[in-house]
């Protein structure tokens, strides 16, 4: 847990909110509650971890989730937060991405498969193959 939200989040959540990191397993999900339950009311949160993880957190701890971002490629280097909904998942593949350069023989190929994934970003169920999220809230 980290007093104050690093710089690149400033835009996102605001400047007093509290990163809580949630480790895995059971006993990183009990660390998080507890701390999200010596916040007070009112306190801004950013929950940073897994989506079942985050949903857990989040009930137990009492925080209102307002926001819920997916960090792509990786929660510890993201170079795009997009919201966790089809329309954001959908422009992101279909509008931001694109062929690497230097990958002529692959270019039709990889096209293509991002022409699909913007397809299938519409359905949940794609959005659940990226674990890791990033929920912004308050604490009740």
């Amino acid at each position: 847990m980290s007093a104050a939200l690093p710089e690149q989040w400033r835009l996102l959540a605001p400047a007093d909110a509290v990163v809580i990191d949630i480790a895995r397993g059971p006993e990183g999900r009990r660390r998080a509650v507890a701390a999200v339950r010596r916040l007070d009311a009112g306190s801004a949160v950013a929950l940073r971890g897994t989506r079942s993880a985050l949903a857990r957190v989040a009930r137990d701890g009492g925080v209102d989730v307002r926001r819920e971002l997916i960090p792509l490629p990786s929660l510890a280097h993201p170079l795009y937060l997009v919201e966790d909904d089809a329309a954001s998942a959908h422009h992101l593949i279909a509008h931001l991405l694109s062929v690497p350069p230097g990958v002529s023989r692959l270019a039709g190929p990889l096209d293509a498969a991002m022409r699909v994934s913007s397809r299938a970003a519409r359905l949940q169920w794609v959005r659940r193959l990226f674990p890791w999220r990033i929920a912004m809230g308050v604490r009740l």
